[in-house]
């Protein structure tokens, strides 16, 4: 069986991408596997503010995909047992930013590198609890609103970002798994990731 050694992490806020990287983390200190994590605020960078630029927009650049993408390789190549962890990547540009033209060769380039995504998923009417109230984030809800001009935006603004997501793993070169896991339950949803990139969530009496 395949070991997939880069994986990507995507969903929109609240679908539990920091939970399960954590757990994917945790699973790796008890196997004994390395797991490197390449976080979403180094990918982003200031990607969210400059999206809203008018002169960005007319001339995009994405410096925080060619970082990310350059930390990914140099930890491939660091460790050949390492799990690299890429908490968002090129489909979060394109839900909010629609030109697949422009991510292409991200996408080309991680395909190469035999490069897999898992994007989390949840049932539409846990978009205003999860992603928007998000409680465990204080003040969370107000940025929302404020970022996208009130309550009811938010909601809309989520819902098509997830769907673009969801539309982008039709257009993209790379294997994926599409998780629905509006139970939240973390150990099951990082147990059917490691059995897609061919590692045992279980560990043998005694492993941990």
């Amino acid at each position: 069986m395949l070991m997939r050694r880069l994986l990507i992490i995507e969903g929109v806020t609240g679908t539990g991408k920091s939970r399960t990287i954590a757990k994917l983390v945790e699973w790796g200190r008890r196997a004994g596997q390395p797991v490197h994590v390449i976080d979403e605020d180094f990918i982003m960078g200031s990607f969210l503010e400059d999206v809203r630029i008018p002169s960005w927009r007319e001339r995009p650049v994405f410096p925080g995909l060619d970082a990310g993408f350059a930390a990914a390789q140099r930890a491939l190549r660091e460790d050949e047992r390492t799990l690299v962890v890429l908490e968002r990547f090129h489909l979060t540009v394109y839900a909010l930013f629609s030109h697949w033209h422009l991510v292409r060769r991200y996408d080309r380039a991680l395909h190469a590198l035999q490069a897999a995504q898992v994007l989390l998923d949840y049932r539409p009417a846990l978009i205003e609890q999860r992603s928007v109230l998000c409680p465990e984030r204080a003040g969370w809800a107000d940025e929302m609103d404020g970022y996208y001009g009130g309550r009811r935006l938010a909601i809309a603004a989520v819902r098509q970002s997830q769907a673009k997501r969801r539309r982008a793993l039709l257009l993209s070169e790379l294997p994926y798994l599409h998780l629905d896991n509006s139970g939240g339950n973390w150990d099951d949803c990082v147990a059917a990731i490691l059995a897609y990139c061919g590692y045992s969530f279980h560990l043998p009496a005694g492993g941990g």
